[in-house]
């Protein structure tokens, strides 16, 4: 899998964070995670540095890594 992209699909984020898709969606209606882009009605995706900072703030905010 390609990780220079500018755009992460759901199932290319699922899979980086170990997680599946069903949970980007329970974390997304909770607010928990950044709302994707919409491209289209079949392609959303997420850029790339919006993931990265979140991620990021994540770790800052409980110590531990997603």
């Amino acid at each position: 899998m390609e990780h220079n992209q500018l755009i992460i699909r759901p199932a290319q984020l699922a899979e980086m964070l170990g997680v599946s898709t069903v949970t980007l969606w329970n974390w997304r209606r909770k607010k928990i995670m950044p709302e994707p882009l919409c491209f289209g009605p079949r392609f959303i995706g997420w850029k790339k540095d919006v993931i990265t900072e979140w991620i990021d703030s994540q770790q800052n905010t409980t110590g531990d890594s997603l």
